[in-house]
């Protein structure tokens, strides 16, 4: 069975009662979305917080490079006459060949290879430039590596052995006499 209330408050008091508890009802409603948007507010700072230090840091950093850089310009500079200077060097260095430096880029090999050098000569020709070189070494291996690496420098476009000899210093040691003639007929197209 239902119950049945009976109240003895005059209406009005009724009335306000449940006004009052409306309002509590929305008081507190409103209390807690102000403490949830707070609080969200709070982890959207300390989330974004971390990229906007990163970024200060960042600022910081490229203030500090650019100051660098532009201190260090005087090394553009410097690279900018040295470039200038090789331009000259190149135009200056005309249409002969640097024997010095071919036959220093092919000597440096000869060690390597047990390569002794008894002559070293040069003859300009109309059809190629040619020098040649005289050697010995113990093994006719030891004479071709050393052609092959040489004809893979630059400025050299091949070598041709020739005029080879094994000759006999004793019973059991031999030693092979060789010319070889570095061609060079585009000196200045490289």
């Amino acid at each position: 069975m239902d119950r049945i209330r009976i109240s003895l408050l005059p209406s009005e008091l009724k009335r306000e009662s449940s006004i009052m508890r409306r309002w509590t009802l929305v008081a507190m409603i409103m209390a807690i979305v102000a403490v949830m948007l707070f609080l969200v507010s709070f982890m959207f700072n300390i989330y974004l917080q971390g990229p906007i230090d990163e970024l200060n840091s960042l600022k910081t950093q490229n203030s500090l490079m650019t100051e660098n850089i532009s201190r260090l310009s005087y090394i553009q500079e410097m690279f900018d006459t040295i470039e200038h200077n090789n331009d000259i060097i190149f135009t200056l260095k005309g249409k002969d060949v640097d024997w010095v430096y071919v036959f220093d880029l092919s000597s440096n090999n000869l060690t390597l290879y047990n390569i002794a050098v008894r002559q070293i000569s040069i003859d300009s020709k109309v059809e190629g430039v040619n020098g040649t070189i005289i050697g010995q070494c113990g093994t006719i291996n030891e004479m071709t590596s050393w052609a092959k690496a040489t004809e893979n420098l630059t400025g050299i476009d091949s070598v041709q052995l020739i005029n080879l000899k094994k000759l006999q210093l004793g019973e059991d040691k031999s030693v092979f006499s060789f010319e070889a003639h570095l061609i060079i007929s585009k000196w200045n197209e490289e």
